[in-house]
């Protein structure tokens, strides 16, 4: 449970505090305590990771030197597909920038649907720009799949980076 104790004031100084759920009520609990707290972000991995890493910290967030990296992922569950307007970076999309970033994420949608026969994905809006994550049948971690995972955005990058707007 995540509370106002000295070592999570610690924690937001530093910048790093971690957690692994395997319980979803607990981590909405916990993403929304430390939503209300001075943070520059609050990030989670959507694919896989190995499930002895919830030892660290069981179903709740704490202070943390060491958290996940890519050699603990064990498999890819979600493709996500980022598409923001081309800016300056620290600089917000304007909402015709925005406009124009949902545009080409819902076209990417229809295509990636008739074309690469993918199932409809999760679609956001980061503010500045457009999500999309497309559900992938858990496929374990191997030079094949991230040769595939990589083909795919570098083949969407290819057809729909414009621009006004890059994946």
């Amino acid at each position: 449970m995540v509370g106002k104790s000295p070592a999570w004031d610690n924690a937001l100084a530093r910048g790093t505090v971690s957690g692994f759920f395997d319980d979803f009520q607990a981590f909405c609990k916990a993403v929304q305590a430390a939503d209300k707290a001075i943070h520059g972000g609050i990030y989670f991995t959507l694919q896989l990771v190995d499930p002895r890493l919830i030892s660290r910290a069981f179903n709740r967030l704490k202070p943390a030197d060491v958290t996940t990296s890519d050699n603990n992922v064990i498999a890819y569950r979600w493709l996500p597909v980022d598409l923001d307007p081309v800016r300056p970076s620290g600089i917000s999309s304007s909402d015709g920038e925005l406009t124009e970033a949902l545009r080409l994420r819902d076209e990417v949608v229809e295509w990636a649907i008739r074309e690469l026969s993918f199932p409809r994905p999760v679609r956001a809006m980061s503010g500045n720009g457009g999500h999309l994550l497309f559900r992938l049948p858990d496929l374990p971690v191997s030079q094949e799949n991230q040769k595939f995972i990589k083909g795919v955005l570098e083949m969407l990058a290819a057809r729909f980076n414009s621009d006004k707007v890059s994946r």
